[in-house]
């Protein structure tokens, strides 16, 4: 596997992680205070999307670009990974739902979130996990 294909990865799931704690932090902060009414709120407004939106990708059923392209570097990833369900890419859409959620609460958290929101559509894209159009 070359570096660079590694690279991604990592740097791809270590974002993921981010997002998902940074998401967590704000629940967690949230409960300390005892503000549980904002709690269900950014629970629902994100739990809601998450769900309209999986249950799309279920619908739509869409390739991943390692099955429909003849391409050597995609070869393992056709062995090893799912199929289907490539639209609309869900890490993406929750780095940036999160994103936009955090952003009232902490400008550098939302924002951060939404920086690594980019950075996965260009991954998953890189990765031939996603088409363009998917993130």
């Amino acid at each position: 596997m070359p570096s660079f294909v590694l690279t991604l990865k990592i740097i791809g799931a270590v974002s993921v992680f981010f997002v998902a704690g940074v998401f967590a932090y704000g629940v967690g902060v949230l409960l300390f205070f005892g503000e549980f009414i904002y709690v269900t709120h950014l629970t629902l407004m994100a739990g809601i999307p998450f769900i309209a939106v999986s249950l799309m990708r279920y619908f739509i059923n869409s390739p991943r670009p390692y099955e429909v392209l003849d391409i050597d570097e995609f070869k393992v990833m056709r062995e090893e990974r799912k199929s289907g369900r490539s639209f609309p890419s869900r890490h993406v859409f929750s780095a940036f739902l999160i994103g936009m959620l955090w952003l009232p609460y902490s400008v550098p958290f939302g924002v951060a979130a939404l920086m690594l929101g980019a950075f996965l559509g260009v991954e998953r894209v890189l990765l031939g996990i996603h088409f363009i159009r998917d993130v």
